[in-house]
């Protein structure tokens, strides 16, 4: 009887949580998107011939600031997610997309992050593989793989690789930074889990459990392979015709981890 009062407890203040995640994500969001389009338009405001030091000053000030509000709101939508996928409602508005396209796209949009982490990113790219996704989720997917191996790869380059078979197309991001504990691997795509330190490295530990979900839910997998020292490497797998009932590309359900 102990243990099942327990259990209905613990299932309460799960629920809660979830609802307080909800709405604390949403009335975070809020201030956020004015805040954003204020510091756009404060630094569009700059006369593009100021020259002086009090100028360029206030560029530097404006773009570090709208990366703190980007990171910021990075975290309010990965918070977002979570209560979305705990209520079931992660939805895909699938559509043709171009997986080859969509990495070059991402990989340009990374280059400054990389020249700030002193690393750069090489690309090996099929020409184009189509296949039917959620083009906004895959984003995320690719946003979430570039940002940690940038974060965790210790300055050195990053590796990535988009290719396709006859019905799957596979995304390899590969870092040579600080590697992965092997006692590590297996849960590092839950949520809140993290195989470092919280007081070096930031973040929620989000990213790779959403990540997770959205391949999951398209009918692919994503695995990791690691050491420490030896850099990680993650795979991602989708079916180039998106979620199906029938068995997706990988053995079984879950995310394969080596």
């Amino acid at each position: 009887m102990d243990n099942a009062r327990l259990y209905a407890q613990a299932q309460r203040a799960i629920r809660l949580r979830d609802e307080f995640l909800s709405v604390a994500s949403h009335e975070l969001k809020t201030p956020l998107t004015p805040l954003a389009l204020k510091l756009q338009g404060m630094k569009r405001s700059l006369p593009v011939e100021s020259l002086g030091d009090a100028a360029e000053r206030m560029r530097g000030d404006l773009e570090l600031a709208q990366r703190q509000v980007r990171r910021l709101a990075e975290l309010v939508d990965g918070l977002l997610d979570v209560s979305r996928i705990r209520a079931g409602r992660l939805q895909l508005e699938l559509e043709s997309v171009d997986l080859s396209a969509l990495v070059r796209e991402l990989v340009a949009r990374y280059e400054p992050q990389a020249q700030r982490a002193w690393s750069r990113i090489f690309l090996e790219a099929d020409p184009s593989i189509l296949g039917r996704w959620d083009r906004s989720r895959l984003e995320q997917v690719v946003s979430n793989l570039l940002s940690n191996a940038l974060k965790y790869g210790a300055g050195k380059p990053v590796h990535v690789q988009v290719a396709a078979s006859e019905k799957t197309a596979r995304l390899v991001v590969r870092d040579e930074g600080i590697g992965i504990e092997p006692q590590s691997l297996h849960r590092i795509f839950q949520r809140f889990e993290r195989a470092v330190s919280e007081r070096h490295y930031g973040g929620l530990g989000l990213g790779l459990y959403i990540t997770r979900q959205i391949v999951e839910a398209h009918g692919g997998c994503v695995g990791a392979e690691s050491a420490p020292g030896q850099g990680a490497t993650f795979t991602v797998t989708l079916p180039l015709e998106g979620p199906s009932d029938v068995a997706g590309p990988c053995d079984g359900p879950g995310s394969p981890v080596s």
